[in-house]
């Protein structure tokens, strides 16, 4: 039973024991620097932009074709040690997510920028290297909005028709940035991909209490074991509700909760505690044209989960609302045929990128790409 590979929603679990982002909040960002090695409107570009005292690396891909100025996407990344393409060093192969994304919405008229969040790649924990305690929630979304203002400031990118795309974690992140940009900022769409719908500490309990249940059903784990374990989550849990820090002298000792729960993540638990995703999803803009996609053998994030975002959007009459269950799709958007196996499937080559999402994605961008 691997609890690190499960907990794919969850963002801080084994990334050099840490992960997150340091202060700030979600204020409106500075323009932020960046260099690209290509000109604008030939393919693929290495570039990189400034978000506080970092430098973040990334990829800008415009459309093959292009012609004028043409809409521009922000891609943000799932949870944990995720890259720019969705590749995470928790998994043996390459997975691609996010390089698929990519190159569907160039495909179809729209460039796009996705990066190397902190703690991943060429970026790695940059200025946090050496105090990564000070690693929270709010870097993710100050990186997200300076990543905004940099592809808003290529050349070649329509700064009134920007879209964000947020996979897993990153449409938690895609929500709080959209709710953070002003009117000004030439946001035009939401494209959430399996993003999650309970809040932050809620989906790390549910899913460890998950786990273990299964591993005590399959007799790797005894009873006793995961009961304790649940006990102590459940402190934790609600003392970072309550406190927003840990319990007092905590000493976990669970090899499945360690991870998790190390010192480094504290400050992105609390953080992260305080975006509940319903309400972030109910402050949107009411016209504001939003696509869900959700796979059903997707193990990470439950069909209630979209339920509850979908919930929340409608009660607060949202009018563009676009939501879509995929068949035999998983949560990295691979086509998984049979019995879905996460540990296997996630960066199994002979699996394809869903060509449903594909299809989605593309009708949703496509009056986007048609202006201009």
């Amino acid at each position: 039973m691997s609890f690190a590979l499960a907990m794919i929603v969850v963002a801080c679990a084994a990334l050099l024991s840490a992960c997150g982002g340091g202060g700030g909040g979600a204020t409106a960002p500075a323009q932020p620097s960046g260099t690209a090695s290509t000109p604008a409107g030939a393919g693929a570009s290495e570039v990189r932009f400034k978000s506080g005292a970092d430098t973040v690396f990334g990829t800008l891909l415009f459309p093959t074709n292009a012609s004028g100025n043409v809409p521009g996407a922000v891609i943000l990344a799932g949870s944990g040690p995720t890259d720019r393409d969705g590749n995470s060093t928790l998994l043996s192969g390459k997975t691609d997510t996010l390089k698929d994304f990519a190159q569907v919405l160039a495909a179809h008229g729209v460039a796009s920028l996705r990066y190397d969040k902190l703690g991943t790649g060429e970026t790695g924990l940059a200025s946090f290297a050496s105090h990564p305690d000070d690693i929270g929630f709010d870097v993710y979304v100050r990186e997200a909005l300076d990543a905004v203002a940099y592809l808003r400031g290529q050349p070649g990118i329509d700064v009134n028709r920007i879209v964000i795309v947020g996979h897993s974690e990153g449409g938690l992140i895609a929500m709080v940035v959209a709710n953070a940009m002003g009117a000004d900022d030439g946001l035009q769409a939401l494209v959430l991909a399996s993003p999650p719908g309970n809040g932050y500490l809620e989906t790390i309990e549910g899913q460890l209490r998950a786990q273990f249940a299964a591993a005590v059903q399959e007799g790797s784990v005894t009873q006793a074991r995961a009961d304790a374990a649940n006990a102590q989550t459940q402190q934790i849990v609600d003392a970072l509700k309550t406190t927003g820090a840990y319990p007092p002298g905590l000493n976990v000792t669970d090899p499945a909760l360690q991870s998790i729960f190390s010192k480094a993540n504290e400050r992105f638990l609390a953080q992260a505690e305080q975006h509940d995703p319903a309400r972030e999803a109910a402050k949107l803009p009411a016209a504001l044209p939003i696509l869900i996609l959700h796979g059903d053998k997707d193990q990470q994030v439950s069909d209630g989960d979209i339920a509850r975002l979908v919930g929340a959007l409608q009660s607060s009459a949202h009018t563009k609302v676009e939501s879509h269950q995929l068949s035999d799709v998983d949560h990295v958007f691979k086509e998984v045929p049979g019995t879905p196996n996460p540990a296997a499937d996630y960066t199994n080559p002979s699996l394809p990128f869903s060509s449903a999402a594909t299809a989605k994605l593309a009708a949703f961008v496509g009056s986007l790409s048609a202006k201009g």
